[in-house]
């Protein structure tokens, strides 16, 4: 990615990054959020794994080792006897947890790393750019970034290793070890 070198960076640089992220073949940290309403782990065997309840069906998105998405499944999830949720919080974890026990034993909840990716059932995506880069695409970074500090941010995004990953409307930032940033 980035190297980390943004004294001597160029707006060339940046629009170089730019172009690279939209291409898709970097890897990115992702954790489970209950407050935004998926979770994510491993199997037994290593496959990585992110699930995200959406209405009485669970989406369970698998990817593979260099991930990338390979498949996405869908099972029951009704809303009778399903734990409440905790205030504020989309999922209940425990609950949650203990139905992907049932679907893939030995599951274990972690990060993930993976490429970007879209469920188009449930507009559930990652991306490697903030929506603001996104929109303006095939603008140059000189023209979207107005001010300094928007120049500062969105080379700190690649050197931080940063995504976002959209669902429900709501977006939410992973810096590189996964740590929700914003």
């Amino acid at each position: 990615m980035a190297n980390g070198n943004t004294a001597s960076a160029s707006w060339d640089d940046l629009d170089a990054l730019i172009e690279e992220a939209r291409k898709g073949q970097w890897l990115y940290t992702v954790a489970g959020n209950a407050l935004h309403g998926w979770w994510t782990g491993r199997s037994p065997q290593g496959q990585q794994l992110l699930a995200a309840p959406y209405g009485d069906e669970l989406f369970l998105a698998r990817f593979d080792n260099a991930g990338n998405l390979s498949a996405v499944e869908r099972h029951s999830y009704p809303a009778a006897g399903r734990a409440e949720n905790l205030p504020g919080d989309c999922i209940h974890v425990a609950d949650l947890e203990s139905v992907l026990r049932c679907l893939v034993p030995g599951f274990e909840a972690s990060t993930i790393r993976v490429r970007p990716f879209r469920i188009e059932d449930i507009d559930l995506e990652l991306h490697a750019l903030p929506d603001r880069i996104r929109a303006d695409c095939g603008m140059r970074a000189a023209e979207i970034c107005q001010y300094p500090s928007e120049w500062k941010q969105l080379r700190e995004w690649f050197e931080q290793g940063c995504c976002e990953v959209y669902f429900h409307s709501d977006g939410c930032w992973y810096d590189r070890a996964g740590a929700l940033i914003g």
